[in-house]
């Protein structure tokens, strides 16, 4: 009789995908942890049964997760269908279980939006396959969104017919419905403006897709969002919420203040107001209002000045455009400047990890936040910061 130790080694290996069960969706900030503790305790880390205890609040994450995914499919739909990600093999009739399975492969279930192949397909309903789910039919509005890719006239790229590979979404009131993989991006994160503790952090759409953290990674144009931090410069330099300023257009040939030629820009729909209170150029996001704000003060001042919320001057040029938002942050220094007013004019240190624990449950290492009001620099005037939050109401 062989040994049992033999017998293992003969016996044919199986395996199967393993899929983590997690209770939230908090892959990037997963990796952010990954990353920290290779950094700080080497490649050991992976093996030594370290716990990590994050700051983040599951619902918070929950919330951020499903405004993410909501956000950007809603964006996606209202730019159209393009068409099926791909046409999958099929036999020409009789497909069993185990054909459709095969068509799809490894395709991922991306942010709960499922791979399914289709089985045939009319202007009125389509028959699908649903990778890990079965067999289901799409009619009504299920369909609402491909509509026009049903039609007979659709050109051929776009047109969903048998083998076309789809994307379904289930929702809560209607069922499974035919989505689209987006190619647009997103990023949220929200913090506790006392203690800097991040308590929601989704960097994309989908951290399969790609592992590029919006959040801590992309510097993109702030835009009008922009504008709280010009306002609060002049609030230093004696403007007030009722301080008149001209909204009216504008036109800047200083090469100084504009970084090349002629510069003429205008307000949203191109309405203007004339003279009105510096209260309500921030209300209604009036940018004829924020340049000559910012003008008044000079960019030279402001640059310097939006140092104290933790932005870096050497994004954010010394021209009249970035009164408009024209230079580049990320989001979470955004959350983190605006932190600064909500708190009372402290600046405040973004944390992730508020402990870790060593195998046995014993302590590592625990965050010590420095607190608003308790230690933290205090880079606004208090009043400052009341009137600001006072106008941004």
């Amino acid at each position: 009789m062989m040994p049992t130790f033999t017998l293992a080694l003969h016996k044919p290996g199986h395996a199967s995908a393993y899929h983590a069960n997690a209770l939230t969706r908090a892959d990037y900030v997963a990796e952010m942890v990954r990353q920290y503790m290779v950094q700080t305790y080497g490649d050991g880390v992976y093996s030594s049964g370290y716990s990590v205890i994050t700051t983040l609040l599951k619902p918070d994450q929950d919330a951020a997760f499903r405004a993410v995914r909501e956000g950007v499919l809603a964006y996606d739909q209202r730019h159209g269908y393009r068409g099926p990600e791909a046409t999958l093999d099929l036999p020409s009739s009789g497909a069993t279980i185990a054909d459709f399975e095969e068509s799809l492969g490894d395709l991922e279930i991306a942010n709960e939006l499922y791979p399914a192949v289709v089985e045939s397909a009319s202007e009125k309903e389509v028959s699908a396959y649903i990778k890990n789910v079965g067999p289901v039919i799409l009619k009504d509005g299920a369909l609402a969104f491909v509509h026009a890719s049903l039609s007979p006239k659709t050109s051929a790229d776009r047109r969903i017919k048998r083998g076309s590979l789809i994307r379904v979404l289930r929702n809560d009131k209607s069922g499974w419905v035919i989505v689209q993989y987006p190619k647009a991006e997103a990023a949220l994160v929200s913090l506790d403006t006392h203690n800097g503790a991040i308590r929601a952090l989704v960097g994309g759409f989908d951290f399969n897709r790609t592992k590029y953290n919006h959040v801590i990674q992309a510097y993109r144009q702030p835009g009008s969002s922009f504008k709280p931090f010009i306002y609060s410069a002049a609030l230093e330099k004696g403007f007030t919420p009722f301080t008149l300023v001209d909204d009216s257009p504008i036109v800047i040939h200083d090469p100084n203040q504009n970084g090349g030629e002629a510069w003429e820009p205008h307000n949203y729909e191109n309405e203007y107001l004339g003279p009105i209170r510096l209260r309500i150029g921030l209300a209604e996001s009036k940018n004829m209002v924020a340049i000559r704000v910012l003008k008044a003060i000079s960019p030279g001042y402001a640059q310097e000045y939006i140092k104290r919320f933790g932005f870096e001057s050497n994004r954010q040029p010394a021209y009249l455009s970035m009164a408009l938002g024209a230079g580049e942050a990320t989001p979470l220094q955004m959350a983190t400047a605006y932190a600064v007013f909500a708190n009372g004019g402290f600046r405040v240190k973004p944390y992730f990890i508020d402990q870790i624990l060593d195998n046995s449950g014993k302590p590592l290492s625990r965050t010590q936040p420095i607190l608003a009001g308790e230690g933290a620099e205090q880079v606004i005037d208090p009043r400052n910061a009341f009137i600001m939050t006072s106008m941004m109401k």
